[in-house]
């Protein structure tokens, strides 16, 4: 396509999204032009990520990827880079990342960003091929917010499989939420979370309309625009509904591991306040009085992992970036600090005894040496 029909489809699509017609405005890039394509694609997926339906923004991506793998010409070394880091916010398997980062090795280029960004991809399949497969075992992790980055950072490195991208999405994974929204969701089940009188549309910094309450304790940052906030926030109730029973039935599961990112401790220097009203409230989703829960303090001074109790971990980590608000998970620093959350989460979930080394799966229950825990 030239790039004048280019161009003339992105403005109608475009519009479409201004009038809050996001599902049609991405269909139209679908229907009329090659996602493969970057002009049509950087447009096309950052508006399926918008959409928020898991399962279709895995199809496109591997639908995007065949068409990539079978085109006459080389593929764009910075969109491939894009598309890349989509598959691995979207769990998919290393195989499949793998045959992406053959094929960005296989483009020429230059390029800065487009090199730190293999690295970074090469670095997080090397951890899921070396690290992952060096214990045996499964916990379902469930993200209690308050950032995104219990739910980011544990798919990109491979914790989480394509189907628990879908079926682990739960209300608190994509938002950010204050402490107080959480736990009042819990205590509610929900009745008060997101009511029409208790939302409103608010202007983000980057100058977007988002979805919010009223009282400002959870802004939904990744739904922007009209397709959200029109119809009394119609989209995003049943957006919500459909997270809020995932995660009433992830809660039932066995080997539940609840983890808040940017909690609001200060462990050890002080006892965490909360702890036992949050255990109570969960227990109405797990039926256990006690819950597996992991707090990631990001603004910490000192990066330490300390055992409040038997059920109960604090992982201070101090995050790169000024302020701990933003960084480059492909810079050395960024890596450094995403590799040290995960193998942080390996340890505790074998702290727990939910995964054991591989060389002792098989042998007999005596000879294991799980950690003590629940």
């Amino acid at each position: 396509m030239d790039d004048g029909v280019v161009s003339r489809l992105i403005e109608q699509a475009k519009h479409l999204r201004r009038q809050g017609l996001l599902d049609q405005a991405a269909a139209l890039l679908a229907a009329d032009g090659d996602i493969a394509d970057r002009r049509v694609g950087y447009c096309y997926f950052s508006w399926m990520a918008e959409l928020d339906e898991p399962r279709a923004l895995q199809e496109a991506v591997r639908e995007c990827a065949r068409r990539l793998h079978g085109a006459d010409r080389p593929p764009d070394p910075t969109y491939l880079s894009r598309l890349a880091r989509q598959a691995e916010f979207a769990s998919l398997e290393t195989a499949f990342l793998e045959g992406l980062l053959a094929m960005s090795a296989a483009a020429p280029t230059e390029d800065e960003q487009v090199l730190r960004s293999r690295k970074g991809l090469g670095r997080r399949i090397a951890f899921r091929q070396e690290a992952l497969p060096s214990w045996r075992g499964h916990a379902t992790l469930i993200s209690l917010g308050l950032n995104c980055t219990p739910w980011d950072l544990l798919n990109t490195w491979g914790f989480r499989r394509p189907d628990e991208y879908i079926s682990l999405y739960t209300p608190f994974a994509h938002a950010v939420h204050r402490l107080g929204a959480v736990v009042n969701a819990l205590s509610t089940d929900f009745d008060h979370y997101c009511r029409p009188d208790q939302l409103t549309a608010v202007e983000t910094i980057a100058g977007q309309i988002a979805p919010a309450r009223t009282d400002a304790q959870a802004i939904w940052n990744h739904q922007r625009g009209a397709y959200w906030t029109d119809n009394r926030f119609a989209r995003l109730r049943e957006n919500l509904a459909r997270k809020i029973d995932a995660f009433r039935l992830a809660c039932r599961h066995e080997d539940a591991v609840f983890i808040m990112g940017k909690a609001p401790v200060d462990f050890p220097k002080k006892p965490i306040g909360f702890l036992e009203d949050l255990n109570r409230r969960l227990e109405g989703f797990t039926g256990r009085a006690r819950n597996r829960i992991m707090f990631w303090d990001e603004f910490a001074d000192e990066q330490a992992r300390l055992r409040v109790d038997d059920w109960t971990l604090v992982l201070n980590v101090r995050m790169p970036g000024a302020g701990g608000a933003w960084y480059d998970p492909d810079k050395d620093d960024g890596m450094a600090f995403e590799e040290s959350c995960a193998t942080a989460l390996l340890a505790s979930l074998s702290d727990w005894g939910l995964l054991h080394p591989a060389e002792d799966v098989g042998r007999p229950a005596a000879a294991q040496a799980v950690a003590p825990g629940p």
